[in-house]
């Protein structure tokens, strides 16, 4: 039996159906409890953003290392280099903090035969 807080279990389900099955986004609401999509969507929006800062951020740090290791050096690639790599250190703790934040909740039981249940019913509908 796989063991998940409540909460990471809504987020791996909401997650997986936003990626996997966008078309059905709408049942997203329901499965987190909230009132609205808004909700939800601000949720992943932020996660993405985070996701998108921390890729860009290693990019920049990449082409710095590929210049320097080319001979292109100027001392204004050091502040920028420890520049980039406080901002990388903040978002990677940002994104740590919103993961552990998601450990920590109680945990709930899955019952062994939920994927059995979930995709008989979807069968009958």
């Amino acid at each position: 039996m796989f063991v998940a807080s409540a909460h990471a279990f809504c987020d791996i389900t909401a997650t997986s159906i936003a990626e996997l099955h966008p078309e059905h986004i709408g049942i997203i609401r329901d499965i987190l409890g909230h009132v609205t999509l808004v909700i939800a969507e601000k949720h992943y929006e932020a996660k993405a953003n985070s996701e998108r800062k921390l890729s860009k951020v290693a990019n920049q740090i990449d082409k710095i290392v590929d210049a320097s290791a080319q001979g292109k050096s100027h001392p204004s690639m050091k502040d920028k280099m420890d520049t980039l790599e406080d901002r990388k250190a903040e978002v990677e703790n940002d994104l740590e903090n919103d993961l552990e934040n998601t450990e920590t909740q109680s945990p709930v039981w899955l019952h062994q035969g939920l994927a059995d249940m979930c995709s008989r019913r979807r069968r009958l509908e």
